[in-house]
């Protein structure tokens, strides 16, 4: 990755959008799939590749996550309140 020049209000808007966003975030330009991420270099700072157990167990969740065996845990807590008188 190498740094590019921009415009100093297009550096301004950047900014006061990192700064509204509290961090990294997300640019979509004119209804474009792929969005930009816009973030600092230090926002990568400390952050390491997922280690295989870190993937095994994100796939195993997406997996449950698809085939139904998940439930959501505000409705969850609204039927046991429910069912409990709670």
């Amino acid at each position: 990755m190498s740094p590019q020049q921009v415009a100093e209000s297009t550096k301004f808007d950047l900014c006061n959008a990192y700064k509204a966003a509290r961090g990294p975030f997300a640019v979509s330009i004119d209804g474009q799939e792929d969005d930009f991420i816009v973030m600092r270099a230090s926002d990568l700072e400390g952050e390491f590749p997922l280690t295989d157990a870190e993937k095994s167990n994100l796939l195993a969740g997406y997996d449950d996550a698809v085939i139904g065996h998940v439930v959501d845990a505000r409705d969850m807590i609204a039927r046991m309140r429910c069912t409990y008188g709670l």
